[in-house]
C-alpha cells in the first residue's frame, strides 16, 4: 500500500487522472497488485450458452426497469415496495 505522497502513490494518482477520474482527491492510498496469472471468467448467465448477449442485456434491462418502476410507484403512493418475480 502506497500513500499519495510516495513515488508509487503519486504515479497512481497520475494514472487515475489520465483515466478521467474526478475523485482523485478522495484517494488515501494506492494498492499495487502483482498478477501472476489471469484466466477467462464466465458470468453465470452466459455459462450455458442458451441466450445471446443481446438477449441477456434485454432481459436484465427489462428486470431493472420493472424494479425501478415499482420503486417509483411505491415512493409516489406511499405504499410498500413489492418485489417483482
Amino acid at each position: 500500500m502506497h500513500v499519495p505522497g510516495s513515488a508509487v502513490g503519486r504515479r497512481g494518482l497520475v494514472l487515475l487522472r489520465k483515466a478521467g477520474s474526478t475523485q482523485v482527491a478522495r484517494v488515501r492510498a494506492v494498492v499495487v497488485v502483482e498478477v501472476h496469472e489471469a484466466r477467462p471468467l464466465v458470468s453465470p448467465p452466459y455459462d450455458d450458452g442458451v441466450l445471446t448477449e443481446e438477449e441477456i442485456v434485454s432481459k436484465y434491462r427489462e428486470r431493472f426497469a420493472r424494479l425501478h418502476g415499482a420503486i417509483a410507484v411505491a415512493r409516489g403512493s406511499g405504499q410498500p415496495i413489492s418485489r417483482p418475480g
